[in-house]
């Protein structure tokens, strides 16, 4: 059909595709594009590092970037990356850029970090920022660039860390919020090492049926998960 003006009643039938210029009643003024919503998810990987004594016929990213390929994801958050300072690298042959932000080469422990579509990259402002090895933020902007959406990967102290130091993560998270535009979508996802039962009924949207009591709590988001995230 490509992008051809559709007439269509105000019921709209399906299937509609993404690029369809859509009449409605008649009325060329109400014409509205149908966009493609985008798909998030969040990863705890356990580790993006390669080490030199491991025979892998590919690296981890590229291994990572071929499984979000295959449930067609456009950006996930990951979690234990272990990847050391702050960086970026596309994987040739796959259609994602990844984003990371850890600690030094001696303690390659925690890590978080994006990965992102290629073809959403044009449409960062900027690289995303890493507050630590912990938390990452990236800003997204939605319907012609008039919304923004910011998202957060987090990876939670667990609980066998000090309090000091697990006060500090969300002492760090909630700046994040506080120093997000009070207009922008806000999406927090990670692993925050926690445990959240399996009562899917009071947790209706959050918590899947098919769980079990110690599952480890992956996605944590500031408003209802049925995001229509479209840009």
């Amino acid at each position: 059909m490509g992008n051809g003006l559709v007439k269509v009643p105000q019921t709209l039938p399906a299937p509609l595709y993404p690029g369809w210029l859509i009449e409605v009643n008649g009325n060329p003024n109400n014409a509205v594009e149908i966009k493609k919503k985008k798909k998030i998810a969040t990863w705890n990987v356990r580790t993006l590092f390669d080490r030199n004594d491991l025979d892998r016929p590919k690296r981890r990213t590229a291994l990572t970037a071929g499984e979000l390929a295959r449930y067609n994801i456009d950006i996930a958050a990951l979690s234990e990356t272990r990847l050391a300072g702050e960086g970026e690298i596309n994987e040739r042959g796959q259609s994602y850029t990844f984003f990371w932000s850890g600690r030094g080469p001696e303690r390659r422990e925690a890590g978080v970090g994006f990965t992102v579509k290629k073809a959403l990259m044009n449409k960062l402002a900027e690289p995303p920022k890493g507050v630590n090895d912990l938390l990452i933020t990236m800003r997204l902007p939605l319907s012609k660039g008039k919304k923004f959406v910011t998202l957060v990967s987090a990876y939670a102290s667990t609980m066998t860390n000090p309090d000091d130091i697990k006060d500090k993560f969300y002492e760090d998270l909630n700046n994040i919020i506080g120093a997000t535009p009070t207009p922008d979508k806000l999406i927090i996802l990670g692993d925050f090492n926690a445990r959240v039962g399996w009562d899917s009924a009071a947790w209706e949207g959050i918590i899947g049926k098919h769980v079990l009591e110690n599952v480890i709590a992956m996605v944590f988001s500031s408003f209802k998960p049925a995001l229509d995230m479209t840009c």
